[in-house]
């Protein structure tokens, strides 16, 4: 089974996406889909830099258990009116992350903006919290609803 890299147009096959051209908010993902799938082990490699060897998953967290677990803790710890958006996978020191946005929502207006980011760690599901979230988002909050 190959995949076409939607990025270098190049055919790849699940097992070895070797020198891809990828971005890692997208990650070639026909073809991480296609071997997740088909339960395929994936050697992912970028300019010889290893992202996860044979048999070792990419991801164990996906995208939409990564944004429960943000709205959840954001629910609890900062506001009810905040939640988690739409996330992106990235690398940050040298571990896959979820990046999931803080949506502020007004219950009249609905989706008001964004005040920040959370990440996820994408294969043990641990939220990577700064010490100084809290004062940031709230800080971002006041700041959108004053400008609205």
């Amino acid at each position: 089974m190959e995949c076409e890299c939607p990025h270098s147009n190049r055919m790849i096959k699940p097992s070895t996406l070797e020198n891809c051209c990828f971005s890692f908010s997208y990650l070639c993902y026909n073809v991480i889909v296609s071997a997740l799938i088909s339960n395929q082990p994936i050697s992912v490699k970028m300019d010889e830099y290893v992202i996860a060897h044979p048999g070792q998953p990419i991801v164990n967290i996906t995208a939409y258990t990564a944004r429960q677990k943000v709205s959840g803790y954001i629910g609890d710890q900062i506001s009810h009116l905040m939640g988690g958006g739409e996330p992106a996978l990235v690398l940050v020191d040298d571990r896959l992350t979820w990046r999931v946005p803080i949506i502020l929502t007004n219950p009249s207006q609905g989706i008001v903006g964004t005040v920040g980011s959370l990440d996820v760690n994408a294969r043990t599901g641990s939220l990577i919290v700064p010490s100084n979230l809290k004062k940031q988002v709230e800080a971002r909050a006041k700041e959108i609803i004053a400008a609205s």
